[in-house]
């Protein structure tokens, strides 16, 4: 076991960034409201008995042992925050032409690595006169002139149809959607089912 000296001051320290990155807008934009809200209240109550569980360590092996393990998942809790922060920020930063590429890619494997505008012509030319139903999953972008520029290459196309999920009303708005279907997040008891199902397969 570890010696936990000063450990109260280091996961003060580790609680602050969890609490500021919970508070960001990419945090509040990713998780449910009512989660964050259950973090920042468990961190704070955690908080308020650290002091005293730093000074109780040297004659309770128990407190020493909690304080231990809780650093430890602070830790693991500030690298999931991390990755998080990173996705969410890919996410954010929409590319339109590795976007162009994929379609035209999912068409014709051979598509070719040109410049964006090229991609956009190549792109209007194949699917000039064709069906299709495009699929756009869990997009962050809220640049109305980013979006106007991409749906203007699926334009002069009959009978075709664009899916896009978001967690962002904001996006469905600046998307122009025509319709918007609200799905409401699944019960505690459902993930478990979903996550047990595939997980344990």
């Amino acid at each position: 076991m570890t010696e936990f000296v000063g450990g109260g001051a280091s996961l003060w320290s580790v609680f602050q960034v969890i609490q500021q990155r919970l508070a960001s807008t990419v945090f509040i934009d990713y998780f449910d409201e009512e989660l964050v809200n259950k973090l920042q209240v468990t961190l704070n109550s955690i908080n308020e008995v650290l002091d005293d569980a730093e000074t109780k360590q040297y004659q309770n092996l128990d407190v020493k042992n909690w304080l231990s393990d809780l650093k430890l998942v602070s830790y693991k809790v500030e690298q999931v925050l991390d990755v998080i922060a990173i996705e969410a920020q890919q996410k954010e930063s929409f590319d339109l032409t590795r976007l162009t590429r994929s379609i035209l890619e999912s068409i014709d494997s051979s598509a070719v690595d040109c410049e964006n505008y090229i991609l956009q012509r190549e792109l209007q030319q194949r699917l000039a006169g064709k069906r299709y139903l495009l699929v756009l999953d869990d997009v962050w972008n809220k640049d109305r002139h980013t979006w106007d520029n991409f749906i203007l290459r699926f334009s002069g196309s009959s009978g075709c149809k664009m899916i896009v999920t978001t967690r962002n009303m904001e996006v469905a708005s600046v998307m122009r959607s025509t319709r918007l279907l609200h799905l409401k997040q699944l019960e505690e008891n459902d993930s478990w089912s979903l996550f047990v199902k595939y997980a344990f397969r």
